[in-house]
C-alpha cells in the first residue's frame, strides 16, 4: 500500500480578528498521495493559501487532525520533504540567486560544492542561468517568482505548494515553466499542489480542488 504524503481530516483553521471569528478552512478532508498534480482554485480570501500553509506544516489546525504518513513528523518536513513557494517574492536579499537555490540544500546537508552544482543545473533548466551571480533586488518580480520555482525544484522535495507562482508571469512563460517542472518533478513522484486564479492553468492539471469561503470541494 503506498502512503499518502498528506492526509487531512476535519481539518479546520480559523482567527481572532478584533471580537470576531474568522475561518480560514473548514472542516475540509483531503489526501495527497505521491505524484499528485493538484490545482487548488477560488476566490481571494476563499482559503487557499491557510490550506497550503496546514498541508505543509507551516499552520496549526484549530480543528480536525493531520498527518504526513509518508514523510514523518511535523517538524522534520522542510526543507527536505516539503517545499514551497509564495505568492510574493521570497528571495533571501543578502544572498545572490544561486546562493538562494543551494541555501536549502546545504541546510539539508547537502554539501555545498554539490549543491552549488545543483542549483546552477536548476537555474540553467529554467532559463536563469545569466541570473546565477545577481542579487534579488536586480531582479524583475517575474524572475525572483522563477527562481522561487526553480530552488524548489532543486531541492527534490516530496511534495512541492505553491502560491499563485505565475501571478507576474505572462501565459506563455507561466507555461513554459511547467513545462520544464513537471518532467524534472515526475523522475522522484514529487507531488504538486497550485493554488491559482488561472482556470487555464488549472484545468491542465489532472485533479482540481476548489475552495469557497473556507470550504473545501475535493474533485478530480
Amino acid at each position: 500500500m503506498i502512503e499518502p504524503l498528506v492526509e487531512a481530516h476535519g481539518l479546520s483553521r480559523s482567527y481572532r480578528v478584533g471580537d470576531e471569528t474568522v475561518v480560514a478552512v473548514a472542516n475540509a478532508d483531503c489526501v495527497v498521495p505521491p505524484g499528485a498534480r493538484i490545482a487548488l482554485v477560488g476566490r481571494s480570501g476563499s482559503g487557499k493559501s491557510t490550506l497550503l500553509q496546514l498541508l505543509g506544516g507551516i499552520e496549526t489546525p484549530t480543528a480536525g487532525t493531520i498527518a504526513w504518513p509518508a514523510l514523518g513528523p511535523r517538524e522534520t518536513l522542510r526543507p527536505h520533504s516539503i517545499a514551497f513557494v509564495f505568492q510574493r517574492e521570497s528571495l533571501i536579499e543578502a544572498l545572490s540567486v544561486l546562493e538562494n537555490v543551494a541555501l536549502p540544500m546545504i541546510l539539508d546537508g547537502v554539501a555545498p560544492a554539490d549543491a552549488s552544482e545543483r542549483a546552477r543545473e536548476a537555474l540553467a533548466r529554467f532559463g536563469l542561468a545569466e541570473l546565477a551571480d545577481k542579487l534579488p533586488e536586480e531582479l524583475s518580480g517575474g524572475q525572483q517568482q522563477r527562481v522561487a520555482f526553480a530552488r524548489a525544484v532543486a531541492a527534490q522535495p516530496r511534495l512541492i505548494l505553491t502560491d499563485e507562482p505565475t501571478g507576474q508571469l505572462d501565459t506563455v512563460t507561466a507555461e513554459g515553466l511547467f513545462d520544464v517542472a513537471l518532467p524534472l518533478l515526475d523522475r522522484n513522484a514529487t507531488a504538486l499542489v497550485v493554488a491559482t486564479h488561472d482556470l487555464r492553468l488549472a484545468q491542465t492539471f489532472p485533479t482540481q480542488w476548489r475552495m469557497d469561503r473556507g470550504r473545501l470541494e475535493v474533485a478530480s
